[in-house]
């Protein structure tokens, strides 16, 4: 399992998340320990790795509902608060793809209050509001637009 595990890291770092997705998604059905999904400290702020990993080849693929489903097991399963802190972050991100902001920000907003100095956090908080603020001018650049066309209907 960990030469898999090595081969699907590779994958992913060379921009072959299809290969990736095959081989970390082949590698799920196997583990039935959390244990198994935690290799140390790896990168992107050392949540469960394969799920992290999974995630990621998911988002890079366009699949942010898939990848938004790995990173909620990877924040499940971390067990330290800067762990759960970096999944949140990243699931964040999946969720705004995905036009979910109120549960992108709930999430930012959970990691700022627990570690206000969290940047990728502050980032991601930031990101959601944008997106939030376009999508309200949006809504009252079509609300007036839609209160005429009733009114010349009547």
């Amino acid at each position: 399992m960990p030469a898999l595990r090595g081969l699907a890291f590779v994958d992913l770092k060379r921009g072959a998340p299809e290969k990736a997705a095959e081989l970390l998604g082949s590698l799920a059905p196997r583990t039935k320990d959390a244990s198994d999904w935690c290799v140390g400290r790896p990168p992107a702020r050392g949540t469960p790795f394969l799920r992290w990993m999974l995630g990621d080849a998911k988002a890079l693929l366009g699949d942010h509902a898939g990848a938004a489903t790995a990173l909620r097991k990877a924040k499940r399963l971390a067990t330290k608060a800067a762990d759960r802190h970096g999944a949140a972050v990243a699931l964040a991100h999946a969720l705004l793809e995905l036009d979910e902001m109120e549960e992108a920000l709930t999430l930012t907003e959970g990691v700022l209050k627990e570690a206000p100095d969290d940047r990728d956090a502050t980032r991601a908080y930031a990101a959601v509001a944008r997106h939030m603020g376009e999508s309200r001018n949006l809504d009252a650049r079509r609300a007036p637009s839609q209160a005429s066309a009733t009114r010349s209907s009547r």
